[in-house]
């Protein structure tokens, strides 16, 4: 579980408040915010890349900013935006990226690494694309074999910033609703910032918001309107 106790979040001038939060393993959380607001420091701060202004965040029970590289390689996955392409790697090898934690510097993959390999693929439906190079895909499909690396990781906890940025709509729903599975059944937190405000209140993920007008972040325990959203949050 993720606590956060009396924590400011911001690149050196505050900007998300969180008096007190949890978010637990087998949910989906979606967090929208106007541009600027502090969704991508609010993340990048939970894996370490941005110190914590002032007070706690806790990853299963330890602090986040005390975590070894060792530790948050094996606890927490990150997915970027915009998936990297990477000429000349396989998406299969792509995948398999995933697994370097558990491997010593000289390690080959195992026969249960390529079965976790080939499981996250079959997850996530590219399984088909095993042989294809990274910059021979789309953009969903470059989305989606990201998020099979970061399953293939094993972690926890995975993080995502505005993965469907770049997505058409059918494929930001067919992207949405494979989150909404992974956290249920594998019983990971899944946190993704999001600008998609209609496609968010239609689906079945938590929503966390960074409120204009105060900076303060909040789980919502239930789904607002679609106008209170764009009045408190936009």
């Amino acid at each position: 579980m993720i606590e956060l106790r009396n924590s400011i979040f911001g690149f050196h001038t505050p900007l998300v408040h969180c008096e007190q939060l949890e978010l637990k393993k087998g949910e989906n959380y979606v967090l929208l915010g106007r541009n600027g607001a502090g969704k991508s420091t609010f993340l990048r701060t939970l894996i370490g890349e941005i110190p914590i202004l002032d007070g706690k965040a806790l990853i299963d029970s330890k602090d986040s900013s005390r975590l070894t590289v060792a530790e948050k390689s094996k606890l927490i996955s990150f997915v970027e935006s915009k998936a990297p392409i990477a000429d000349y790697l396989s998406v299969f090898e792509f995948v398999a990226l995933g697994r370097i934690p558990y491997l010593n510097p000289l390690a080959r993959l195992n026969s249960q690494d390529l079965e976790i390999v080939k499981n996250s693929m079959e997850l996530t439906g590219i399984l088909k694309l095993s042989n294809r190079y990274i910059h021979q895909l789309s953009d969903g499909e470059r989305q989606l074999a990201s998020i099979a690396k970061a399953i293939a990781q094993e972690s926890d906890y995975i993080f995502l910033d505005e993965p469907t940025a770049f997505l058409d709509y059918s494929n930001k729903r067919i992207f949405t609703e494979l989150c909404a599975t992974i956290s249920r059944e594998m019983k990971k937190c899944i946190v993704m910032t999001s600008h998609d405000v209609e496609l968010t209140l239609a689906g079945d993920a938590h929503l966390l918001g960074i409120e204009r007008e105060t900076g303060n972040l909040v789980l919502y325990t239930s789904k607002p309107t679609l106008e209170d959203v764009i009045h408190k949050i936009y």
